[in-house]
């Protein structure tokens, strides 16, 4: 079930963390999937190299599918790379894995409080694409704010746009496809989000309907 294959996520995720992991014959994996394959999950991370899906859910060849994008945001290939784990594989869960100390959030957090053209500070003519999908995650006053905090603060910040981004991206699949709406509704797929930190190898089950926790900002200005 879907409650499973997250379950098996958490699992994996634990013994990365106490070192713990599972031996595997490689060699035997990829003999018993070069006929075919049955992944249990789609995962959506970023490109972040220090996120490696396979690694922090201690998986072996097979298990998943592994969709990378800087920031883990919704686009049509990405989405269109989802559905058909969704609707063609039968995957039971959709994981959308945010991280600590986003490089794709912390540079737009910086660029957007800077006024700069994105374009014209990284030389990246594709790169708006994203930062468009991410933009909603933070308004014009938080901006402001952001310029006038310590450094600790600024990273809880980022931290904490990289929770709204993950949140996002979840309502997104479900809102923008049609077929993956269908599944959950059913009850045959889960979506969910999460969040890696990299400082500890852990992984944090963000429950959508939860209230996103407050930003140094919005403590600072309630």
């Amino acid at each position: 079930s879907p409650d499973q294959v997250l379950e098996i996520l958490r699992e994996g995720n634990r013994r990365f963390q106490t070192g713990n992991r599972l031996t595997r014959d490689l060699g035997r994996e990829v003999d018993a999937t070069a006929s075919g394959q049955a992944p249990l999950a789609a995962i959506l991370s970023c490109i972040d190299s220090r996120v490696p899906a396979e690694l922090v859910f201690d998986l072996g060849i097979g298990d998943v599918f592994s969709i990378r994008v800087a920031g883990n945001v919704i686009g049509s290939k990405s989405l269109g790379s989802i559905e058909y784990g969704v609707g063609v594989a039968g995957v039971k869960l959709v994981l959308v894995l945010g991280h600590t100390r986003c490089g794709a959030v912390t540079s737009y957090v910086k660029l957007l409080g800077e006024n700069a053209d994105i374009e014209e500070a990284t030389g990246c003519q594709h790169l708006h694409k994203i930062v468009n999908e991410i933009a909603p995650c933070i308004d014009s006053f938080e901006f402001g704010r952001f310029q006038t905090l310590g450094d600790d603060d600024k990273d809880s910040f980022v931290d904490e746009v990289a929770r709204r981004n993950v949140r996002r991206s979840v309502k997104e699949i479900v809102k923008r496809s049609a077929v993956i709406r269908e599944a959950v509704e059913e009850g045959r797929v889960l979506v969910v989000g999460a969040l890696y930190d990299v400082k500890s190898g852990g992984i944090e089950i963000l429950d959508e309907q939860e209230s996103t926790s407050a930003s140094p900002m919005l403590n600072e200005s309630s």
